[in-house]
């Protein structure tokens, strides 16, 4: 403010006869000036944000609700595969007599692992 009253009424500069006090306040005008700017700028930059949020969210809550259910359809998958395979192996005797229940758990585990690979 003080710079444009300087620029305005440029008699005013004539106050002061030093030559260098001149420099030194029209100086310090132009700091304060560039500082003002700066704190605007950083004003303006967290409005921006805040705005870009509010816009969105409705964006990310849409984008965590996809990202939700592929990972319940991924468990899903891979609990079926286990099941299926568990099933398979608890109806074949042979095995059961030999393995146990330990081959249910074995072979669904590895069905689960070639969905997954």
């Amino acid at each position: 403010q003080f710079y444009q009253v300087f620029q305005r009424h440029p008699e005013l500069l004539k106050v002061f006869q030093d030559e260098a006090q001149m420099n030194s306040i029209t100086q310090s005008v132009r700091q304060e000036i560039e500082q003002h700017k700066g704190e605007l700028e950083q004003e303006e930059n967290i409005e921006n944000e805040q705005v870009w949020k509010v816009a969105n969210w409705k964006t990310e809550w849409k984008n965590r609700k996809i990202a939700i259910l592929w990972f319940i359809l991924y468990i899903g998958a891979n609990i079926a595969c286990i099941t299926v395979k568990a099933i398979k192996y608890a109806n074949h005797e042979e095995a059961q007599a030999v393995f146990g229940d330990c081959i249910c758990v074995a072979r669904g585990a590895a069905q689960a692992l070639n969905f997954n690979a």
